[in-house]
């Protein structure tokens, strides 16, 4: 069905009946809540946490942690903003008779019909066939941030930094991701081998082979391959 048909719109739906079984409750009847929560609530949420990871699909790994940078500060952004009239409309619809008592309800009913219709009008738009066919990425290499300089700024990969343009954001991030065309490979610390009889730590001399510190006769008896200086 893909993550629209399959996984956004039930989430909705559920979440509707599931708000409006809480709404026209009626006083007295609160023991129903055994009997709404799982069938109403429990699929919904369980699909609630699946919807958000349609867009990841979407999005190439290099740019992965910028991604989920910015939903995460736009989540908890929206948590701090809206917390707060939402406290206000229940405390001031606390007091008023049944059904009006649920105000912060009907908001959130609101707020999750405006939710399946702007759902319902992208459906023409559902990835699913370019997932199927491995063209996911195919929309995002089309959008002038992926051709642009801040892409290349935010992957920070030598693939990405390949024919940077001068007007990148940070020309400099790009020269230090990848060695120069022609430069001599980096290469790491020299490995810290342990001495054989003393059991110190000595680092090997340059060349990259430890040397043996006493002279091997030539008609010493033949070495295995994993042997070396003292029959290490």
């Amino acid at each position: 069905f893909g993550d629209l048909r399959g996984v956004w719109i039930p989430n909705a739906i559920m979440m509707l009946a599931f708000g409006a079984s809480c709404t026209l409750l009626p006083p007295g009847y609160g023991h129903m809540v055994f009997l709404t929560y799982p069938l109403l609530a429990g699929p919904p949420l369980g699909l609630n946490a699946m919807a958000p990871e349609l867009l990841p699909k979407l999005i190439p790994g290099d740019v992965q942690g910028t991604y989920q940078t910015a939903r995460a500060f736009v989540c908890h952004l929206t948590l701090a903003v809206f917390s707060w009239p939402w406290n206000q409309v229940f405390l001031r619809s606390r007091g008023l008779a049944y059904p009006w008592d649920g105000a912060p309800l009907f908001v959130g009913l609101a707020v999750l019909a405006v939710t399946l219709w702007l759902t319902a009008r992208r459906l023409r738009d559902d990835p699913r066939d370019a997932l199927r066919s491995g063209q996911a990425l195919a929309a995002f290499r089309s959008t002038g941030y992926a051709r642009g300089p801040w892409y290349r700024y935010h992957s920070g990969s030598a693939a990405a930094c390949a024919g940077a343009e001068p007007e990148s954001p940070n020309p400099d991030r790009c020269s230090a991701a990848a060695p120069a065309r022609g430069a001599p490979p980096v290469q790491g610390p020299r490995p810290v081998l342990p001495d054989p009889e003393s059991g110190k730590a000595e680092a090997p001399p340059e060349g990259g082979r430890p040397q043996c510190e006493e002279a091997v006769e030539v008609d010493a008896e033949p070495r295995g391959p994993g042997e070396h200086c003292n029959g290490v």
